[in-house]
């Protein structure tokens, strides 16, 4: 996989410990227990008291006195902001999720791959009263995201593909190369996902735009319209539509539109 696997070698298992219980707590919508989260990362009840104690303390995560469950402290959010602040990639996706957002009013992600996990790294909610889970900061298997399927297919050798080991995904990745869009229903119970690439020149692929909307407000042929003309949108603003690869891709995505969308 793309993760520099050498690194592997070198890793102190109470710091990956640690940055499993953090991210444990980061994914669930609720507090967790030392009970619960035992049983999720599959360590002792000891270790896992030890861990939150030692996070508590430095101000990572704090404890609900009533419940005695778990959640994330203030100083992970310290962490969100100078990520937000040293990150040219974050700046870079202001812009197009900005847009999109303002062409399709639903939930709009800007997404990376880091290893065998996409990361939701910025995002903007639908102002619709009825909207999908916001997932912003959120991380996840490649295969279980429109956006992870579309970079993986995009942007991974034959051999890597191949090593994912999902035949149904082995199968699609020559539409989506062709189409540079991945359309998904299934991975997510009543939520309809579109992603596109996002470039910020001719051959640097920066990142995925991904748009989730409830299944029942409308079709997959026009959410991927509504998409592709907040990217084109975005691309006519900076000037980068100008050049001839993106003019292609703008053209290839739009052809697909007019084609049977394909959604997995």
């Amino acid at each position: 996989m793309r993760e520099r696997k050498d690194k592997w070698n070198y890793l102190i298992q109470a710091v990956s410990h640690a940055l499993e219980v953090l991210e444990a707590l980061c994914n669930n919508k609720e507090p967790l227990g030392v009970t619960e989260l035992s049983k999720q990362l599959r360590l002792h009840k000891n270790n896992i008291f030890r861990l939150l104690a030692t996070l508590e303390v430095r101000g990572y995560v704090m404890q609900d006195a009533s419940t005695e469950r778990y959640f994330l402290g203030p100083k992970a959010l310290s962490l969100a902001s100078a990520y937000e602040s040293y990150s040219a990639i974050f700046r870079k996706s202001e812009s197009p999720v900005n847009v999109v957002r303002k062409a399709v009013n639903e939930n709009v992600y800007f997404a990376t791959l880091v290893g065998d996990k996409v990361y939701y790294i910025n995002g903007r909610e639908s102002s619709n009263p009825v909207r999908t889970q916001f997932k912003r900061g959120y991380s996840m298997d490649i295969l279980k995201s429109a956006a992870g399927r579309l970079l993986a297919a995009l942007q991974f050798s034959n051999q890597e593909i191949a090593e994912l080991k999902d035949p149904e995904f082995i199968k699609s990745v020559e539409d989506i190369k062709q189409s540079h869009i991945c359309v998904t229903q299934s991975l997510e119970k009543d939520v309809l996902s579109v992603a596109v690439p996002v470039k910020e020149s001719q051959d640097n692929l920066i990142g995925a735009i991904q748009v989730d909307a409830p299944v029942y407000r409308m079709s997959a042929q026009d959410l991927v319209a509504a998409v592709t003309k907040g990217l084109t949108d975005y691309y006519d603003q900076t000037g980068l539509r100008d050049l001839s690869g993106i003019a292609i891709e703008v053209e290839r995505m739009n052809s697909a539109i007019k084609e049977q969308i394909v959604v997995r």
